[in-house]
């Protein structure tokens, strides 16, 4: 429901802007930290999708591309542009 996203989104981008978060960081430990409306898979990932699409994350593939290479990951990059007071992306829709 795209209105879970938005909730997960705002809660994802009120944890970056509280510097709960760093350059780098994966799903898994925004899952990890089990904060409201981020405890799901689903969840985790529409917020980062949304937070992406919003230009205040940029992600990376890792992993994953040969044998013996690991799973498949995706790191995420923060906007530095979106976590300063009055920056246009100041608030997610």
């Amino acid at each position: 429901m795209a209105d879970d996203g938005l909730r997960s989104a705002q809660a994802l981008a009120e944890k970056i802007r509280q510097g709960k978060l760093t350059d780098g960081f994966t799903a898994r430990d925004v899952r990890r930290n089990q904060w409201r409306s981020l405890t799901t898979e689903a969840a985790v990932q529409a917020a980062l999708d949304w937070l992406e699409d919003e230009h205040w994350l940029r992600s990376s593939e890792i992993g994953g591309n040969g044998p013996g290479s690991g799973r498949r990951t995706f790191r995420y990059a923060i906007n530095p542009k979106a976590v300063k007071p009055g920056a246009d992306h100041d608030q997610v829709a």
